[in-house]
């Protein structure tokens, strides 16, 4: 009953619209005509009358029960324009032609009752223009107000702008004094003040929550059995993630704020992760074992509480605990640089958001289906640009916060346009590097055994499955990356077989670059599909696929791989002049020989293609990094 309403609004609607439209058309029509006859019309009629005719169409009267032209019968009516309307030159016009002029206009009118009596039969109800003008000046806010579909970043940087400025400030200012006065108790600084934040936002009952879950962790970790710890923190995690637990605990929060769902998801996620890495770390540890109080630090600190990254335990506890405070040269410098450039990208990506709606549009599948292969190919890669961007600035501002502190915090992400290997696709370079430490480096070795990486992948993504939450799309895109991760590594062995490897030696440098270039630009819009399915939606990522690889097929599919090719070539190129910067000698000298008399060995570099080594040897997205392949180490 509900969508049949809603279908007869819907149609209701459309009628009034087309109604509206039509009046307007009308009196274009009519000017349009009295301007052509006006010459004509002088000849039989004073210019007074004209006038008084010309006024009277152009402003009907209240009781005037006609209607405009149709869209349709203006088309029709313009087609068949009479043949005398071309001639120019003609001052004398008899009945027969005038009546030739206004037969159009009576048909429109009587066709416009047609539909209003037909209106009025259904139920309609009377046209309110003024009503209907004030929804197309609404319409026209929305189009020219700025894209909000980014709850996240409106969130950070629009509607609780000023309570999380107000929170960081009073951390800085707090920890600042702590680190003049009395530096030895500044982690105890943090723990009280993000404490009391945590508690005046959420209530004692959700600190109360937090508490227990970090209290059976450190109870489980006393244990000292790896497994039992991961077991437990995967339940606990997956008790987020899966109902009844989430409503059960959810009740635990007072009040009913719009801000209140996040900050519970983020504070129990992150402290549950923070919790599994305190509890392996403790597992790890020789003698004794780490006191509560330092999980209590480490959890509760504020700027990384809510949002994170997340350090492991391990890092955190020895950057919070060391005596000495002096800062490097040029250290507070970066630091204002970096706040500097965070907030002019935040005043720059507010202001795009008035003109580029790239995260509204691919919601529209209607409007997607009529755009070209250009700007759809070109929509996608752009939204990855921006949850590119909208990570490094989230955690830029964290991270800065924490510099203050004295801390090290995980670097930002990579950005997009320089990931064409599955092992370094990450936006959330600290949950990266907890995966590697924990699962991915832990049961993947040395990463060269087919068998054991596929373990490993296998599980990273599992972990990574329930962090995100299980649903059709997380499925989907893990199983993807996956694949992708698992892939890199099969491509590897199978290459570094004979003959391929003989012939790779014996390519020249810029040749083996090229060849490897091709593969990789397959993989960087892989990597962009695969990435876009997870930020959008599945359908569009559909879309994107068959239009960039058969719909487009061949001239859109050839350029933008050839676009992407040079690209590549390009960052490998920076990555080969930036590994010679970081290390001059990449290969170990020639041993000496023991013979004198023979001639000294050559060593043929086998050579580092510094590009892909480098690339091919860094931290995975949801999936840590796997080790670089043996043929891949070519010397350009």
């Amino acid at each position: 009953m509900e969508s049949a309403c809603a279908d007869r609004k819907q149609r209701l609607r459309a009628r009034r619209d087309f109604i509206i439209l039509s009046r307007s058309m009308l009196r274009s029509a009519t000017s349009a005509l009295l301007r052509r006859t006006s010459t004509e019309i002088h000849s039989l009629c004073p210019l007074s009358t004209v006038r008084s005719v010309r006024l009277s169409l152009r402003y009907p009267p209240q009781n005037n029960s006609s209607r405009p032209f149709s869209a349709s019968v203006c088309l029709r009516k313009k087609k068949q324009k009479s043949p005398w309307l071309q001639q120019e030159g003609r001052r004398t016009m008899d009945g027969n032609k005038i009546e030739e002029i206004l037969a159009p206009l009576r048909l429109a009118v009587k066709e416009q009752g047609d539909l209003v009596r037909q209106m009025k039969q259904d139920g309609a109800p009377d046209v309110d223009v003024t009503k209907a003008v004030a929804e197309l000046k609404a319409r026209k806010r929305t189009l020219e107000a700025k894209d909000t579909s980014d709850e996240e970043w409106m969130m950070w940087f629009s509607t609780f702008r000023a309570h999380i400025v107000f929170a960081l400030s009073g951390h800085v200012l707090f920890a600042k004094i702590c680190s003049m006065l009395a530096p030895q108790y500044r982690s105890l600084v943090y723990l009280v003040y993000g404490l009391l934040a945590v508690w005046t936002s959420m209530g004692w009952t959700y600190v109360t929550l937090i508490l227990s879950h970090c209290i059976l962790l450190y109870s489980i970790s006393l244990v000292k059995i790896r497994w039992l710890c991961f077991l437990t923190g995967l339940c606990t995690l997956a008790t987020f993630k899966c109902e009844p637990f989430v409503s059960w605990q959810a009740g635990f929060v007072e009040g009913d704020f719009e801000l209140r769902h996040i900050l519970f998801y983020g504070g129990c996620g992150f402290t549950i992760m923070r919790c599994m890495s305190f509890a392996l770390e403790n597992c790890e540890k020789k003698d004794g074992n780490y006191n509560i109080l330092e999980l209590l630090k480490y959890n509760f600190y504020l700027p990384f509480f809510y949002f994170g990254p997340i350090m492991t335990f391990d890092k955190f506890y020895d950057q919070v605990n060391k005596s000495d405070l002096t800062r490097k040269e040029w250290e507070m410098w970066n630091i204002r640089t970096q706040g500097a450039l965070h907030l002019g990208v935040i005043l720059v990506v507010d202001v795009l958001f008035h003109f580029m709606y790239i995260l509204t549009i691919p919601a529209d599948m209607k409007l997607l289906k009529h755009l070209s292969d250009w700007a759809l190919v070109g929509l996608a890669y752009f939204n990855l640009v921006y949850d590119w961007v909208k990570a490094a600035v989230m955690f830029g501002v964290i991270n800065t916060v924490s510099r203050l502190d004295h801390l090290d915090p995980p670097n930002p992400p990579k950005c997009i346009t320089m990931l064409y290997v599955f092992a370094e696709t990450h936006f959330d370079r600290g949950i990266n590097e907890w995966l590697c430490k924990y699962v991915y480096d832990y049961l993947g070795g040395k990463h060269v055994n087919v068998v054991e990486e596929l373990v490993a992948t296998l599980c990273t993504f599992g972990v990574t499955i329930i962090w995100l939450g299980p649903c059709k799309v997380v499925l989907v895109w893990a199983l993807l990356n996956c694949f992708g991760l698992n892939f890199e590594l099969w491509a590897a062995k199978f290459f570094s077989m004979e003959p391929f490897a003989s012939l790779e030696l014996a390519m020249s440098e810029a040749t083996s670059r090229r060849i490897r270039a091709i593969f990789n630009t397959f993989n960087f819009w892989s990597i962009v599909l695969y990435n876009i399915l997870a930020l959008n939606s599945l359908d569009f990522a559909k879309l994107v696929a068959k239009r960039l690889l058969f719909k487009g097929f061949p001239i859109t599919t050839i350029i933008v791989m050839f676009v992407t090719y040079c690209l590549i070539q390009v960052i490998k190129e920076r990555e080969r002049r930036q590994a010679l910067i970081d290390d001059p000698d990449p290969l170990p000298p020639a041993p000496p020989s023991n013979d004198t008399t023979s001639p000294p060995v050559t060593t043929a570099a086998p050579a580092a293609d510094a590009t892909a080594a480098a690339t091919d040897a860094a931290s995975a997205a949801a999936a840590p990094q796997p080790a670089a392949d043996a043929s891949k180490v070519k010397a350009e």
